[in-house]
């Protein structure tokens, strides 16, 4: 299943992010969440996606998150719940086991795991 997302939809995630959190969080670079949408969406080939696997989508939003912090705070825990989201949209919820999203995010942001091992951990999750 090819989930294509627009900004819209990660306008909605933030939303529902603030109002089952009670967090509120500030979009600092609105410029950062278009290119999540961009890279997420990107087409080698016209009508040809890039990134072809569900997990592998889900880990190009948690990853741009977590990078590129476009919020003003809770940018990985938002990275997190955008790729959970996405995956169980796509038919693939995963369950991560206690700290598993926390260590992605840090993985992710030293640069120990790669866009492809991302995606292998989120796989990895997938529940039946």
């Amino acid at each position: 299943m090819y989930l294509r997302i627009d900004a819209r939809w990660i306008e909605e995630s933030l939303q529902q992010f603030e109002e089952q959190s009670g967090r509120e969080i500030g979009i600092d670079d609105r410029g950062a969440l278009s290119a999540a949408v961009h890279r997420h969406t990107y087409e080698l080939h016209a009508g040809e996606p890039f990134y072809v696997e569900v997990p592998v989508r889900a880990a190009v939003l948690l990853q741009m998150f977590a990078v590129t912090r476009p919020l003003a705070d809770y940018n990985g825990l938002v990275g997190c719940a955008l790729a959970m989201r996405y995956m169980r949209e796509s038919g693939q919820p995963v369950k991560p086991p206690g700290g598993g999203m926390a260590e992605l995010v840090g993985g992710v942001r030293d640069g120990t795991l790669t866009l492809r091992t991302t995606a292998a951990r989120l796989r990895s999750w997938v529940r039946d």
